[in-house]
């Protein structure tokens, strides 16, 4: 399952869009890359730009239109440093968190009240209410589409505007008790099955009926026995509360005659085939002998019991519907699309041994030559954050503004080898969102009211990536990469009391604290990549070709990382860069 701040991704992925890259897309784009480059003359230039960022600015009056596609899938995640005794650097499923072996009163705590109840009815004190194991697999895909717009304003300074488009989808394989596993099931009487109820309240009316005769054997009024001290009594209320637990737990119909006003029954009952349930039996059986003569009146042997354990369906109907509480997207196939983060960016060149009166003199380089740029960024929240309500959820951005400063730095050796040093830092800005306040990072089945607006404040991160270049001809070009990512600890704050009669458990308001959000946010992550580019833009300039433009493909993968939310994606990557003078040389 993907626990909450799987954005982290997000601003690494410039978005991809509802037409997102698929892998035919990129087979096509490799097929054309190699035939363009098969058929070009080998002049071995310094005329590709190539994979990654880099510090070139843009000749001034020079518009550069980028088209951007890139898909990420995963299916592991680096593991959590919470209970489940995983290291932080340890691979786990992505859906590790719906691998649950007994789910019962840790995750839904408005349950406690029933399994108090029927360790009062079993007489187990250790007894644990079990709803059953559930198993999940499943991956997790990221498509993105991003236009990106710059056009440089002098010969040191460019502007530029990234808008992602996202789409995200998230497939689980969910099982339900595929042993059997779990001790109770629906409770067949609180669903309106007659037969049940009918059972339950004969059950109950009897064993009320024998207690009331114990009381008139010894002459006392109907209900004396709660105050009396006469010996018969302590087992007279011995079985009136234990009737009364059996309506309150099981359902019965009112009982005028007994004096019972009726109880809806709880929605979770014992298995048939459970030890709860036989323990019931054996209680009734140890009842009807108590009592002799007045237990000869009990002929029910058991409550109604639930016929089977609970399935997919049943999971569903719980985590959906308003009466279990939870009220949340099933567990399935999740899918968002919308808007990414916007950037926008201003590009200033700090240093170029190039010079910056002749733009193509980067075309024929002799030597050594550096470059370097720095570049501002201002992040626009619009991306979708993640829904509180599907535990699931891939979200599209941050949702969060941020500001960022990043340094390129170039090293130019000669007409064949060339390399990029960037370095990037972004401080993301407080704000509010609605989440749901989680205990522990992997419990991630809370309840409805455990949604609040909390202060959000997102971590900080730096970015390091480096990108070896070997041009091959004017138009090809080959690159490594990797890339290096530190996020800082999100800080949440916020807590809220809710009232019992919203929890349904305990005597006191339970206190929630957003704190508990930061848990297993910090992160680090380690790719590793390479791809290649082809190039028309020397061609272009010498007049041997119609259109400046450049296709570049890129493959990343995550080779390590730290942390409950750095997926262990593999990263496809495939640009378009299309050039137009609007003015200048």
């Amino acid at each position: 399952m993907s626990r909450p701040h799987l954005a982290l991704h997000l601003s690494r992925l410039r978005g991809v869009a509802a037409g997102a890259l698929t892998t035919g897309a990129l087979a096509h784009g490799a097929a054309a890359v190699a035939l363009l480059a098969a058929a070009a003359p080998a002049a071995g230039a310094q005329a590709v730009l190539g994979v990654g960022d880099d510090a070139l600015v843009l000749p001034r009056g020079v518009f550069r239109l980028r088209v951007l596609g890139q898909q990420a899938t995963f299916d592991e995640r680096y593991g959590s440093i919470s209970t489940s005794g995983i290291r932080p650097d340890r691979r786990e499923p992505l859906m590790q968190d719906l691998n649950i072996f007994s789910i019962g009163t840790t995750q839904f705590p408005n349950l406690r009240p029933v399994e108090q109840g029927l360790r009062a009815l079993t007489g187990i004190n250790d007894f644990a209410l079990s709803l059953g194991r559930t198993t999940a697999t499943g991956e997790a895909r990221i498509n993105a589409g991003s236009l990106v717009a710059e056009l440089a304003a002098t010969r040191r300074l460019s502007f530029g505007v990234v808008v992602p488009f996202v789409d995200t989808r998230t497939v689980t394989d969910l099982q339900v008790n595929p042993n059997r596993e779990g001790n109770v099931g629906f409770n067949p009487a609180a669903a309106g099955i007659a037969a049940a109820r009918q059972q339950n309240t004969a059950l109950v009316g009897q064993l009320l009926g024998a207690a009331r005769a114990v009381e008139q054997a010894v002459g006392l009024q109907p209900g004396a026995c709660a105050t009396s001290s006469v010996a018969q009594c302590a087992a007279v209320n011995g079985v009136r509360t234990f009737a009364g637990g059996i309506g309150a737990i099981y359902g019965a119909d009112a009982i005028a005659a007994a004096g019972y006003p009726g109880a809806a029954g709880s929605p979770f009952v014992p298995l048939g085939s459970s030890a709860a349930q036989q323990a019931i039996v054996q209680r009734i059986a140890g009842i009807r002998a108590q009592l002799g003569a007045a237990g000869a009146g009990i002929t029910a042997t058991a409550p109604f019991a639930a016929p089977q354990n609970l399935q997919l369906a049943d999971a569903q109907r719980i985590l959906t519907e308003a009466p279990f509480g939870v009220r949340a997207a099933p567990v399935g196939t999740s899918t968002r699309r919308g808007l990414g983060d916007i950037e926008i960016a201003g590009k200033y060149a700090l240093f170029n041994s190039f010079g910056h009166t002749d733009p193509n003199a980067r075309l024929n380089p002799t030597g050594l030559h550096l470059r370097s740029s720095v570049t501002g960024v201002v992040r626009v929240g619009t991306g979708l954050a993640e829904n509180p309500s599907d535990f699931l959820d891939v979200p599209t951005g941050t949702g969060a503004h941020a500001l960022g400063v990043r340094f390129n730095n170039d090293v130019v050796l000669g007409r064949r080898l060339w390399g990029t040093l960037a370095l990037r830092y972004t401080a993301q800005i407080e704000d509010n969102q609605v989440v749901r306040i989680i205990d522990q990072p992997e419990r991630v089945l809370a309840a409805s009211y455990r949604e609040q607006m909390v202060r959000r404040d997102l971590g900080d991160f730096f970015e390091v990536e480096a990108t070896p270049r070997v041009i091959l001809t004017d138009w090809l070009a080959l690159a490594g990469q990797y890339y290096y990512r530190n996020k800082g600890e999100d800080v949440y704050t916020g807590s809220f009391d809710i009232p019992v009669a919203v929890t349904g458990f305990g005597t006191q308001p339970l206190r929630i604290d957003a704190r508990t959000l930061s848990a297993e946010t910090e992160a680090r992550e380690h790719r590793v990549g390479g791809g290649f580019s082809l190039s028309s833009v020397k061609a272009f300039t010498e007049g041997r070709f119609a259109v400046p433009a450049e296709l570049t493909y890129t493959l990343q993968q995550t080779v390590d990382g730290f942390g409950g939310a750095v997926s262990r994606l593999t990263l496809h990557q495939l640009q378009v860069r299309l050039y137009a003078r609007f003015w200048g040389q």
